[in-house]
Order: structure tokens, then C-alpha cells, then sequence
């Protein structure tokens, strides 16, 4: 699938533009979450998002959409839309006087709002919803669509945020994937949005070769301990699509922060690939602009595209024209991407 369009709201503020050269950010000061209570010694990165807006999955996902569409939108004519969401609209789901009707049309509205006159659904896995969301989007395609609008989403909400802290899932100050100190991860807000196409007469970010699912169900929230079914989900997209170790000059991880998460994906990359997965080539995305749930496989879809099309660096290496996306989520839902400059790459 190629990606035609980009779009992108988070912590570091509105549109693609604020990802550039993440490499070089100074690590964000988190800010305090605003309720007072329970989840008052808990951190959230918000960034420049107001508290409205990070609240807002509506508002979060249209800007997103808005941007991914962009001048491409009419290019198409059929266009479908899939929004990705671990927690969906929270916001509605926290106010008690809302309609139940209102609580669960998100994906409606925004099709609506956007005049888009394809077929509209919500896919929700967890962390791994915008992963699970890309197979999804090849099935439109084929059966017709001439686009797909792929956005995950992901607002800020009491019920995530008191829902990770029982779990003792949170880091108290920041989220620092694969590092030794680390402790937990740190939510954030925020928006991705792929317009994804089989058409070749738009102009291309870059392209989707294959993407892997499994699930080990070992546990409601932990992966297998051992990485056993994470790995037979990176062998597979081995097998699959034909790659050498040496070909593959971009990661994105999932890299949470936590200790088993990273400790299980870190052991099963550096086995994979020994002399390649280095901290020049690897992009993990949670240290600035926090764990966004569904929304974060998403938002490494579109970083890798960046790169790969030559738009910016996000990562210190310059030379890469593969990149390795990997996701996983609650219930051992395991998610893995190849993507390439180019359809021909392959």
C-alpha cells in the first residue's frame, strides 16, 4: 500500500512538521495531570495540546485527518475511513449526561465531517489498533475503495490513565524506553492519519510491503515472558518478504518503557539483527510524545514514511530505505511492519 498522505496532532504540537529531526529533542518536561485526587502524582505528556484539545478525540482525529487528506482528497473519489482507537472517545464515555448514541459514532462523524463516501468502522486492539487497522485497509482497497484514511486516536481520560497506574504500569517523571532506569511508561494524547492507496498517480511517502499479526493470549496485560509468539510474528514477515538483516536501516519499537515490554522486544531484536538495531537507527517515539494507546503504531507508521520519502530525519542515520515497525498490545497482540521506499524495493 502506498502512503499518500500524513497527518499528525500530539504532545509536541499540530501537523508532521513538529516530528522533525526527533533525534535531537531535548527530552520533554512532563505535565502534571489536571485533576486533583487520585491521579494527582501521575504524569501525562500534553505538551502543546490545550487540555481541551488533548481531551478531545474528535477534535485530535479531525485535525489529523484534515492535514492527511490535505490536496490528495481529490485525487479519490471512494474513499473509506478507519479510526484506531485503544479507548475510543473517552471524553463522551466519562460524562454520564451523554447520550449512549453519541458515545461510539466517532468514526461516523468524521466521515461525515469530511465528505468521505466509502465504508467507515472503528478497529479497537488495545495499543495495536492502528496495526491491526493496516490488514483492514488492504481488504478495501481491494474490494474497491481507491483510498483508505487509516487514523488512530487516542485522548486523554481518567479512566486510561487510573487503569495504567493500578497495573503499576506508570513511570513517576518520564518514559525512557530500553534504558536501564526505566520504570513504566507515560500517556500521551495525540493523532496519526495514513491515506493509504493502490493508485500510482499520486505522489508516495512511501509503501507498506507486508504486515504480520498473532496473539499469544498468555495474559490479559502481559506478553509471554519468554517473546515466543513476538517472535514467530517477526519470522513470519521474514519469511514472507524476502529481507536481509543489513537491509533493514530504520526501527521503530514499541518500546513502552516498561521493564518486560522492552526487555522481551530488545533480546529478540539484537538476535534478529545483531550488527543493525543500534540507537542511531532506532526511533522510539514514547520519550516525546507519550504512550498514545491506539494511536502509537500509527504514529511509526508515519515517522518511518517520513524518513523513508526523504521529507526529514527522524533518526541520526540517513541511508535507510527499510524500516521495521513493531506494536503490541494488551492480551499478547503483536503487530509487525515492513515498509520501503518504494513498491519496486521489494
Amino acid at each position: 500500500m502506498h502512503i499518500v498522505g500524513l497527518g499528525a496532532v500530539s504532545a509536541l504540537g499540530h501537523g508532521i512538521d513538529t516530528l522533525r529531526e526527533l533525534y535531537n529533542l531535548a527530552p520533554m518536561l512532563p505535565g502534571k495531570f489536571a485533576q486533583e485526587g487520585a491521579l494527582s502524582d501521575t504524569v501525562f505528556y500534553q505538551g502543546l495540546l490545550t487540555e481541551e484539545q488533548a481531551r478531545s478525540a474528535w477534535y485530535l482525529a479531525n485535525e489529523a485527518i484534515t492535514e492527511a487528506l490535505g490536496k490528495t482528497k481529490a485525487e479519490f473519489n471512494n474513499i473509506a475511513l478507519i479510526i484506531a482507537t485503544g479507548a475510543g472517545d473517552t471524553k463522551a464515555l466519562e460524562i454520564t449526561k451523554c447520550a449512549q448514541y453519541e458515545r461510539y459514532n466517532l468514526a461516523q462523524k468524521l466521515a461525515t465531517e469530511h465528505g468521505l463516501k466509502g465504508l467507515y468502522l472503528t478497529v479497537s486492539n488495545a495499543c495495536s489498533s492502528s496495526g491491526y487497522a493496516l490488514p483492514i485497509a488492504q481488504k478495501l482497497l481491494a474490494q474497491g475503495h481507491d483510498a483508505v484514511v487509516v487514523c488512530g486516536v487516542e485522548a486523554k481520560s481518567d479512566s486510561s490513565q487510573m487503569a495504567f497506574k493500578a497495573m503499576m504500569a506508570l513511570d513517576d517523571h518520564s518514559c525512557r524506553p530500553f534504558q536501564a532506569s526505566r520504570n513504566g511508561t507515560v500517556l500521551g494524547a495525540g493523532a496519526a492519519a495514513l491515506v493509504l492507496t493502490h493508485h500510482t498517480h499520486v505522489k508516495h511517502y512511501a509503501y507498506i510491503q507486508k504486515t504480520t499479526l498473532n496473539c499469544d493470549g498468555y495474559h490479559v496485560t502481559a506478553p509471554n515472558p519468554e517473546g515466543k509468539t513476538l517472535a514467530k510474528c517477526l519470522d513470519h514477515l521474514m519469511t514472507e518478504y524476502t529481507v536481509s538483516p543489513c537491509d533493514v536501516g530504520l526501527f521503530l519499537p514499541h518500546a513502552t518503557g516498561t521493564q518486560l515490554n522492552d526487555g522481551i522486544e530488545h533480546a529478540l531484536l539484537k538476535r534478529v539483527f545483531p550488527d543493525t538495531f543500534t540507537p542511531d537507527k532506532t526511533v522510539c517515539l514514547k520519550q516525546w510524545i507519550g504512550h498514545t494507546g491506539g494511536a502509537s503504531a500509527a504514529f511509526s507508521y508515519l515517522s518511518a514514511a517520513l524518513h523513508l520519502s526523504g521529507r526529514f530525519q527522524v533518526a541520526k542515520t540517513n541511508l535507510a530505505r527499510c524500516a521495521l515497525v513493531n506494536s503490541t498490545a494488551f492480551g499478547g497482540h503483536n503487530c509487525m511492519s515492513f515498509m520501503t521506499v518504494n513498491k519496486e524495493a521489494s
